[in-house]
């Protein structure tokens, strides 16, 4: 966030007409050409929306996105929309609008126009016409400016960190030792969500094999974590090595004071330099030509910078066969070598994020959903990763959030910036008029509130996301009494401005009287009838303002069956498993698709449970024989082989081999399904009772209700009766039942004590 001060500091340093920004040109693509073309001619919006919605994001052209989906073609072909596509298509690729690249700068020795034309940018800033690769041609010296966000997310923690430590305390991000064993501890187990570049499932796989133990390793495993390194077995070699599980060996005796920190292995483009001016007397300079010259395949120089090695190394009396072998080997890992130096510097923002995470894991996630809030779906992720790691994150409070998301003892207070609907202006306005202290009522925050800035649209999504629950009224009520309450604070405050105060405000001396809780109690009345929302109301309202779940979770109705059923993965869990396992998961349809591909119709729906969401990918047969059942917010389980990519960038995902959902055609639902299927994983149901709480009549009762044709299954019954020393007693009941959804709530109703356990087969 401080990226603009350091752009600002070279314009003064080297003038402002020698420093600008680098121009970008944004192309028609298929799915702009449709709205810009539609436009242009006329069309409503809504149907050139919906002609570009059938367009694949995999599609690179329009024609290939009318190949790829069957519907776009007849639309295509339709002579109302003939001129559409005629002209969509000679105007796809063409350049539509000048923007300024993302982080490049050029800086010359003199004014840029003397180099390349030039325009002003909307803060009047100077931008080269020319795009980044001719600019370099012109002359120009391109320098990236990278605006990291890893770096503002690390200043954050650190503030919260120190905010209420002594100045004695306060932690230095800048003079922490690398040597800290439970931050190498968190890196190698794989657990390292948020933390910076090791997100990606193949980099925590990595990272589980390689158990980093020092500062090396992680700048290594970095710079290895490329396709490069990755197809060619570098990786492998390094991690066995390590490990001892291969022997470490160096070509010459000399090569291990440059490679005895990486096993043996060529991994930087240092080391390729350093073996030139160690084994053949090159100079660093011309080690550097050397190296680039391997980068980029030069055979020409090539050929005589191997004639140069092997002279210089016969200088130091290495025969020119192992002069040889040596530069081959030196010639193959340049073609992978990364810059060590780049490395290092990213390799340092990884264990300080590490370090955070493993000693402040509140303050960190904190600083990363602050840093996230203008993504729901990075937001959403982000909670879920805390509430792995132990931590609860609060719903927003009225009189206690911050704009950002702030840490209470061991807790994280949801962010107002964080809430979907609500703008900076209204939060802006919520807290100045905070500064008089907290709000007493919902009706007070009316009152007191600048009310142009926050409209009714923005109160409703508090409402929703929890905020006004310290006053202690369904959400519900306080939803419906809102129109209400903003017409008499609108009246108030222009009465204000207008400089009038009614005559019982003045014989109380202000606008807050004595009877203001009778008051409030009173204003109320005409809304009493109005309970609290449904349960799953309230989830939806929740998940929808803020991203995931408060009061509950949409799956809390299986909790007693899914946490007896060992079997049942959790999402969060499957990241360690490997390709091809086999995985069984429970989870809420949050999305579903349907992707056209050369082999056929392929289904993607992504599921969540409590601790993440993920891809399932559905075969054609699957497709065909869930197709309508696949609703979202619908619960569904899925037996599936997990599938790691190996690509950075890219998750984990699922590949489905059979699904349990709901069942339209026959009116089941989903749940009645899942708790057939749960029904016929178990084996035994045992209803634990300690001996003080025993009751020979409600076991009676209990047996009596269990026995009936409603419960009828195959899960043989037990209870077992525990005293006070611990021993127990099992008694096998001679009858068995089935396991439905009223089962649980069955047993508590009579013994509310009663601990139920669920045997699988």
């Amino acid at each position: 966030d401080r990226r603009v001060e350091v752009i600002q500091y070279v314009t003064r340093k080297y003038g402002k007409l020698n420093v600008g920004q680098i121009a970008t040109f944004g192309a028609l693509k298929a799915k702009g050409v449709i709205k810009d073309v539609g436009r242009a001619l006329g069309i409503p919006i809504s149907e050139t929306d919906a002609i570009s919605k059938l367009i694949q994001d995999q599609a690179e052209n329009l024609e290939q996105a009318i190949d790829l989906e069957p519907r776009l073609k007849n639309i295509s072909q339709d002579p109302k929309n003939e001129q559409l596509f005629f002209l969509a298509r000679k105007l796809e690729g063409l350049n539509r609008n000048v923007g300024m690249h993302a982080a490049g700068v050029v800086i010359g020795d003199e004014p840029l126009w003397h180099y390349c034309p030039i325009f002003k940018g909307g803060n009047g800033e100077l931008v080269t016409q020319f795009a980044k690769d001719e600019v370099e041609k012109a002359g120009l010296v391109k320098f990236d400016f990278l605006g990291l966000k890893t770096l503002t997310v690390i200043q954050d923690a650190v503030k919260l960190i120190n905010r209420n430590r002594k100045p004695a305390d306060h932690i230095d991000i800048n003079t922490l030792r690398l040597t800290d064993e439970p931050t190498y501890q968190l890196i190698s187990s794989g657990e390292t969500e948020n933390v910076f570049q090791l997100e990606s499932t193949g980099f925590q796989g990595l990272l589980k094999k390689l158990k980093p133990d020092c500062f090396e390793d992680i700048i290594a495993a970095v710079a290895l974590y490329r396709p490069g390194p990755l197809n060619s077995g570098m990786l492998d070699t390094f991690i066995n090595r390590k490990h001892g599980i291969e022997a470490i060996e160096y070509d010459h005796p000399l090569l291990k004071t440059v490679l005895k920190e990486t096993y043996g292995v060529i991994v930087y483009q240092e080391q390729v330099m350093q073996i030139a001016q160690i084994l053949a007397d090159f100079s660093l300079g011309g080690a550097d030509l050397l190296r680039r010259a391997m980068g980029k395949k030069k055979m020409d120089e090539m050929m005589q910078q191997r004639a140069n090695f092997a002279s210089g190394a016969a200088k130091k009396d290495i025969s020119q066969e192992k002069a040889m072998a040596i530069f081959d080997l030196m010639e193959k890992f340049a073609e992978y070598g990364f810059n060590k130096s780049h490395s290092a510097a990213y390799a340092l923002l990884t264990y300080q994020t590490g370090y955070l995470k493993r000693h402040f894991p509140a303050e960190f996630m904190a600083s990363v959903l602050t840093n996230d809030r203008a993504m729901p779906d990075k937001v959403s992720k982000g909670v879920g990763n805390a509430q792995n790691m132990g931590i609860k994150v609060l719903p927003p409070h009225i009189n206690q959030s911050l704009p950002s998301f702030d840490v209470v003892g061991k807790d994280i207070l949801f962010g107002l910036n964080g809430i979907k609907g609500v703008g900076d202006a209204a939060v802006e306005a919520i807290l100045d008029a905070r500064k008089d202290g907290p709000f007493k009522s919902f009706s007070e925050f009316f009152q007191r509130v600048d009310l142009r800035r926050v409209n009714k649209k923005v109160v409703e999504t508090l409402i929703q996301a929890g905020a006004f629950d310290c006053f202690k009224i369904p959400r519900q009520r306080l939803f419906k009494a809102t129109e209400k309450f903003i017409a008499q604070g609108q009246l108030k405050q222009r009465d204000e401005q207008m400089g009038q105060m009614n005559l019982l405000d003045m014989m109380m001396g202000g606008s807050e009287t004595k009877n203001s809780k009778k008051d409030e109690e009173d204003s109320f009345k005409e809304f009493n009838h109005y309970m609290e929302w449904s349960k799953k109301e309230l989830l939806a309202f929740e998940k929808n303002t803020l991203g995931f779940y408060v009061s509950g979770h949409p799956l809390d109705h299986f909790r007693q069956l899914t946490d007896h059923l060992k079997g049942l993965s959790s999402i969060h869990s499957i990241v360690k498993n490997s390709s091809g396992d086999e995985v069984l998961v429970l989870g809420i349809i949050v999305e579903n698709k349907v992707i056209k591909t050369s082999h056929g119709n392929m289904g993607i729906i992504r599921i969540e449970d409590r601790t993440g969401s993920i891809e399932v990918i559905l075969t054609e047969d699957l497709l065909n024989q869930h197709y309508q059942d696949l609703s979202t917010k619908d619960p569904v389980i899925v037996l599936a082989k997990v599938s790691v990519p190996r690509d950075e960038g890219k998750e984990t995902a699922l590949k489905a081999f059979s699904v349990k959902a709901n069942d339209k055609n026959q009116g089941r639902s989903a749940i009645t399904k899942l708790y057939t299927y749960f029904s016929q994983k178990m084996k035994k149901v045992v209803i634990a009772i300690k001996e003080d709480e025993y009751s020979q009549k409600n076991i009676d009762q209990l047996a009596k209700t269990l026995k009936s044709n409603e419960y009828i299954g195959n899960c043989q019954l037990e209870f077992s009766i525990v005293s006070e020393s611990k021993i127990e007693y099992r008694f096998l009941t001679p009858f068995s039942i089935g396991i439905k959804e009223q089962l649980y709530d069955q047993i508590k109703k009579l013994i509310p004590t009663a601990n139920v356990m669920f045997i699988e087969n």
